[in-house]
């Protein structure tokens, strides 16, 4: 795995760990059965950021695992995680493969782009 992965470690999806995160912009992935399944962003128009989009999510994804992290620059980071997911299962999460992002290249090692 590249140096690219947030580095937080897998929370249980839930009402307590989403209030505990920070209203902030950032990134996050949820995973379930051991596979990633989305990688999203809360970003300046997200009500609460972290804490209001995975919040939401906890219905949605009963039995799911999240970790995120904060950053203002929440699209580039998302962008560079969906790359270097991409470069390393050879196909983006289920969550994400209907609205791909514009101009998305797998992240090789060292962050080389692969064409």
């Amino acid at each position: 795995m590249s140096g690219l992965a947030i580095r937080a470690g897998w929370q249980n999806l839930d009402a307590a760990a989403a209030a505990a995160l920070p209203p902030a912009t950032g990134v996050f992935e949820i995973e379930r059965g051991g596979a990633v399944t989305h990688i999203g962003y809360a970003g300046a128009r997200s009500r609460f950021g972290l804490r209001g989009v995975l919040g939401e999510r906890v219905a949605e994804e009963p039995g799911a695992r999240f970790r995120a992290e904060s950053t203002t620059s929440y699209l580039s980071r998302w962008r560079e995680l969906l790359g270097a997911h991409l470069a390393a299962h050879g196909a983006l999460p289920p969550g994400n493969a209907e609205e791909p992002p514009a101009r998305l290249r797998p992240i090789g090692p060292r962050g080389a782009t692969s064409r």
